[in-house]
């Protein structure tokens, strides 16, 4: 076990007196975990707001840069039957959530093709085909925000979401999840602008896309959508 951990960096051997220290990759571990609490700390108070004006629950979620999103946060609404679909702490592959569509929306159609390739023999095991991956981000574009219409929770759970960026690149994902009766897309529209209005008090960030298409447009971008590069991930 010592010797993994020297070859993988998390501990230094001295040959000298036999001793063993920590390494530089614990360093490493270190910063991202809190980079992922002091995301936690930076999003809470519009977490809260988002699951008190729509009485949902209210998902914040990190892009693992490895065809991942993983929950930081779950905020419970006060409807008495809550769509708790993910724990923290969770891991789910790019393409079975809403978390995972609004960063496939903001990626190139070649950097999404190239993550439904490498993720779809994960993506079938839960039910979830290449095709419908890519009809549901052209189906989030068109929005202006990203849908999951129950594709790898139970059916009657739809969730939409939203993605945060800077100027460096992805931050999170916002998605909130409700039974379906509860998705009718006025309101879907109506949850979108919840978060928006949350997110605004949040320094240094903004949303992507920058507003939300006219209706009716049938346009798969905003126009004054401002896109920073996907390869860039806080």
């Amino acid at each position: 076990m010592l010797r993994t951990l020297v070859a993988e960096g998390m501990v230094l051997h001295r040959d000298a007196d036999k001793s063993y220290r920590m390494g530089p990759q614990l360093i490493s571990l270190a910063a991202m975990a809190y980079k992922q609490f002091a995301i936690r700390h930076l999003f809470q108070p519009a977490l809260e707001t988002i699951a008190r004006e729509t009485h949902d629950t209210v998902f914040l979620q990190m892009y693992s840069g490895a065809d991942d999103t993983i929950c930081l946060a779950r905020q419970e609404g006060e409807y008495p039957v809550r769509a708790l679909t993910l724990d923290v702490g969770a891991c789910r592959p790019l393409g079975a959530g809403a978390a995972g569509f609004a960063i496939l929306m903001y990626m190139s159609d070649e950097e999404c093709e190239a993550i439904i390739q490498r993720t779809s023999a994960r993506l079938r095991k839960i039910g979830v085909t290449p095709d419908l991956v890519r009809s549901t981000i052209a189906r989030s574009r068109s929005l202006g925000f990203a849908i999951n219409e129950g594709l790898v929770t139970d059916i009657n759970i739809f969730s939409v979401g939203v993605l945060v960026v800077d100027d460096s690149g992805i931050v999170a994902a916002i998605s909130v999840s409700a039974l379906r009766h509860r998705m009718a897309p006025d309101r879907q529209l109506e949850i979108v602008k919840i978060i928006r209005k949350a997110i605004r008090g949040i320094p240094h960030v903004r949303l992507y896309p920058d507003q939300l298409p006219a209706p009716h447009s049938g346009r798969s971008r905003t126009k004054s959508a401002t896109r920073v590069p996907a390869r860039a991930v806080r």
